[in-house]
């Protein structure tokens, strides 16, 4: 009987120790699930809460060019398609009290790279239509078409590596908001944020 009391005792502390190992928070867990959902709907508002500890707006800046109703859907449809193929493999994590650094491989389209290509086709071409009697749907019709022969090209060849900073919260990990993390959008993005940052005409003017 009292070998069964035993058992029972070391059975019920492995359960304990094992139920508190379960538990435990991993720095990981905030970026899988908001990378996952990105994936899911690229389009969708996320509750910054939910990731990060305070809001972010980096990623504001691709949305103003994906969701500006003057942009063609031709081009929306494909910027959608190409932005949630990202894919991304966390490689390690370092965890120092209540900060971590995860360290994620993200690999995409080169966004940056195809923008500045077709922006550089845009300003070689359209003088010369205009200047060919060419009419206002004729010049931006080309210039879809432009958009849509290099994104066809388009290949999942940009890897970028890049650290992501998180800090525990009442138990929780978030990723740093603000430009904390500004890396990990640009590179989801495949360079597209610096494109826009070396492209401000890219970047809406905040109304005043």
């Amino acid at each position: 009987m009292r070998k069964i009391i035993v058992l029972l005792g070391v059975v019920s502390a492995l359960i304990l120790t094992l139920g508190g190992c379960a538990a435990k928070p991993k720095p990981t867990e905030p970026i899988e699930a908001f990378l996952t959902a990105l994936k899911a709907d690229i389009n969708s508002e996320f509750d910054d809460t939910l990731y990060f500890t305070e809001e972010v707006t980096t990623f504001d800046t691709f949305n103003q060019i994906e969701e500006n109703p003057e942009t063609p859907l031709e081009l929306q449809t494909k910027l959608t398609e190409m932005l949630k193929a990202f894919e991304y493999k966390i490689v390690s994590e370092t965890v120092d009290k209540e900060k971590a650094v995860v360290v994620v491989e993200v690999k995409t389209h080169d966004l940056g790279g195809l923008f500045t290509e077709w922006v550089t086709l845009i300003f070689t071409k359209a003088f010369e239509m205009a200047m060919s009697g060419a009419t206002e749907e004729e010049i931006e019709a080309m210039f879809i078409q432009d958009f849509l022969t290099l994104a066809e090209k388009s290949e999942m060849d940009l890897l970028k590596t890049v650290e992501v900073k998180l800090t525990l919260v009442d138990g929780k990990w978030l990723m740093d908001g603000a430009n904390a993390n500004k890396a990990l959008f640009n590179a989801v993005t495949g360079d597209f944020l610096t494109f826009a940052e070396e492209n401000p005409i890219f970047v809406e003017e905040p109304a005043e």
